[in-house]
């Protein structure tokens, strides 16, 4: 898999989240190691996670060294919630 299909892969994880996270925007992360897909998240209604923090929470391996995908630049200020480029 490419960078474009990646890419296009995190599209269709923000889809998921369309509708139930307003005022937020619907957006979708992955994590890719190694040139495959090795966590998926996208943002959940509040007080859910950020499509980032959700791709790091559900990673069933070591995250170091991954690259990550996101439809949306990560936020680095302080909400409810950690700055996802902390996380990152």
């Amino acid at each position: 898999m490419d960078e474009i299909k990646f890419q296009e892969r995190t599209i269709n994880l923000a889809k998921k989240s369309q509708g139930m996270v307003a005022p937020r925007p619907a957006v979708g992360a992955l994590l890719v190691k190694d040139g495959k897909i090795i966590s998926e998240g996208y943002t959940k209604p509040r007080p859910g996670l950020h499509a980032e923090a959700d791709a790091i929470n559900n990673a069933k391996e070591d995250i170091k060294g991954s690259t990550l995908f996101c439809t949306l630049e990560p936020h680095n200020f302080t909400t409810h919630d950690t700055p996802c480029t902390e996380k990152i």
